[in-house]
């Protein structure tokens, strides 16, 4: 299990998810998004899926496809993920099923 963040790190990270909902309308519903996952400067994953947020416990829900969910977690939180937000699109600092560093770039389509 990944090292639980500090408390601004969670802070910084509900504020985050909260922008990113705010950011378009359909954002705080189940919604169709680019994912986008690398690690090590290389590209591991791309495509379109369906991701929801759970505001009530801010979490990222990815409805992965078969390599999706091979590799990577369907659920991000902020407790244990680093979240921040650029121009729309949501980081996730995480890890894959493996233990290993990635990044996770969610952009609503």
């Amino acid at each position: 299990m990944n090292k639980k963040l500090g408390k601004n790190d969670m802070v910084d990270s509900q504020a985050a998810i909260n922008a990113y909902i705010g950011y378009k309308e359909e954002n705080g519903y189940r919604h169709k998004a680019r994912v986008l996952v690398s690690s090590k400067g290389k590209n591991r994953y791309s495509n379109v899926l369906y991701v929801a947020i759970d505001a009530s416990d801010f979490h990222l829900i990815v409805e992965g496809d078969n390599e999706f969910t091979s590799n990577f977690h369907g659920r991000y939180g902020y407790e244990y993920s680093r979240f921040s937000i650029i121009r729309g699109t949501l980081i996730i600092q995480a890890t894959d099923i493996c233990g290993n560093a990635i990044e996770l770039n969610i952009s609503s389509v």
